[in-house]
């Protein structure tokens, strides 16, 4: 099975958009092009690899089970990364 990456400039939101109808694989793609700046940024901030690892595991099917709750809108959500937070 070929994985599908998204290449730069590619519309996350446009992802966030069609995983929230659903779309599993909008939802692979988005773990796929988001996964490691995450972990970078949980390790950086934790210090301890296998507790970022965890915690991002944790947010991802967080962000999985509430993506329907993801708002494109500026004053709600900076980024698409947002989705990890809510």
């Amino acid at each position: 099975m070929g994985e599908e990456h998204l290449e730069p400039g590619q519309d996350l939101i446009a992802l966030v958009r069609r995983a929230q109808t659903g779309d599993g694989e909008a939802f692979t793609q988005l773990f796929h092009q988001l996964h490691q700046p995450v972990l970078n940024y949980i390790y950086r901030t934790v210090g301890d690899r296998q507790a970022a690892e965890d915690i991002t595991q944790d947010a991802f099917i967080r962000a999985h089970e509430r993506v329907e709750a993801f708002s494109d809108r500026p004053q709600e959500s900076c980024e698409v990364a947002g989705i990890l937070y809510l």
